[in-house]
């Protein structure tokens, strides 16, 4: 366990700047449009507006995890820190849950500072930008929904851990192979779930995407 803390504690740290920019670089957007909705005299057309503009922010800070999870493993293959990971007596499940972890915080703490900004922005509105008894309001459904929103994103993190480490096997060709994997697995999951309970497809394809993943750590495949 202290091994994995060490891991765990070293790939934040090498996030540390990006996520301190990113969150830095939301605080003076939210607080724009937070102007903005003070200036106006709460129209639905322009609330409208202000509220597609905070899905926009939201979506284009969540790009930032979303190439990491792409970036992740190349990075250690280019600084040749790969070899020093590979080398530790630690279960390869540990780097992977590591990498996991630090882009969950990251996401984490996107959502804070959104989750923050936009109750400051509804309370400006007198409560007019959204509902929020659908947000306060607790019940089984709902933690049914959270809890498949979660496998979801785990599901989507071990495919671009398992593309990126696969397509690493073929050389010059190592992105085109991780932009055909990642699509081919991300239409086959589409698919599956028209047929098949969302969470269960998220469970089945999540936990073969991680132990592929695991898989050619184990044989350290691609990783030269």
């Amino acid at each position: 366990m202290h091994a994995f803390s060490r891991l765990l504690k070293t790939d934040l740290r090498n996030r540390r700047n990006t996520i301190l920019i990113t969150l830095g670089a939301l605080v003076p957007v939210h607080a724009a449009l937070a102007l903005l909705i003070m200036q106006q005299n709460f129209d639905k057309a322009q609330l409208s507006f202000v509220s597609t503009l905070n899905i926009a922010v939201y979506f284009s800070a969540m790009l930032l995890p979303f190439v990491y999870c792409f970036t992740a493993w190349r990075e250690e293959r280019r600084q040749r820190s790969i070899y020093l990971l590979l080398s530790l007596p630690i279960p390869r499940t540990h780097l992977l849950m590591s990498k996991s972890l630090a882009v969950g915080w990251e996401i984490l703490l996107i959502s804070a500072v959104m989750a923050a900004g936009l109750t400051i922005q509804n309370g400006i509105s007198d409560g007019l930008l959204f509902r929020t008894e659908p947000l306060i309001t607790l019940n089984a459904a709902k933690i049914w929904f959270m809890l498949r929103i979660l496998l979801a994103a785990a599901c989507l993190v071990f495919l671009c851990f398992f593309s990126t480490l696969l397509g690493a096997c073929f050389g010059k060709l190592s992105l085109l192979i991780t932009c055909l994997v990642f699509a081919v697995g991300l239409v086959v999951t589409i698919v599956a779930m028209a047929n098949i309970q969302p969470f269960f497809v998220f469970a089945f394809f999540g936990l073969g995407y991680f132990g592929g993943s695991v898989y050619l750590l184990e044989k350290k495949v691609g990783v030269g």
